[in-house]
């Protein structure tokens, strides 16, 4: 049974984050927002696997391509950058939501978060710890 961790809602009342999940968030440099999605429920150590959604470039991992429309934030050719992909822990997502770095999104469709998963097992590029631990916990 998962954690009862929280995170903010619209602004709203507290929900518990599950799979599916997405949150927006400046990526390492602080110079690009990308969309990150939660390809797992917390684990009980409070961890999820995230991956993210980045704009499709010239030289983009295209393994998993997000067309416009497959979630409403999507509105132009995107990928997952598997290389991106890590282990969180909701309290920093939950502490980056508090602070205003980070910003709750619409849930993920379940066919759009089966496609994520896959990839980041499939993937050349996903860490291998974050792909160990994926196949550790959705196997238990």
């Amino acid at each position: 049974m998962p954690l009862n961790v929280q995170t903010v809602r619209s602004g709203a009342a507290l929900d518990p984050m599950e799979c599916g999940d997405t949150f927006m968030i400046d990526d390492e440099d602080g110079c690009d927002e990308h969309l990150h999605v939660l390809l797992t429920s917390p684990s009980l150590a409070g961890e999820v696997v995230t991956a993210s959604i980045s704009t499709r470039r010239r030289r983009s991992e295209t393994l998993v391509c997000v067309h416009p429309g497959e979630h409403p934030f999507v509105t132009s050719e995107s990928v997952v950058p598997y290389h991106f992909a890590a282990i969180r822990t909701c309290a920093a997502i939950e502490a980056s939501v508090k602070k205003g770095t980070a910003r709750p999104k619409e849930k993920a469709s379940p066919e759009l978060v089966r496609r994520l998963q896959a990839g980041l097992i499939d993937s050349e590029f996903t860490p291998p710890g974050v792909r160990a631990y994926y196949v550790g916990i959705t196997q238990e």
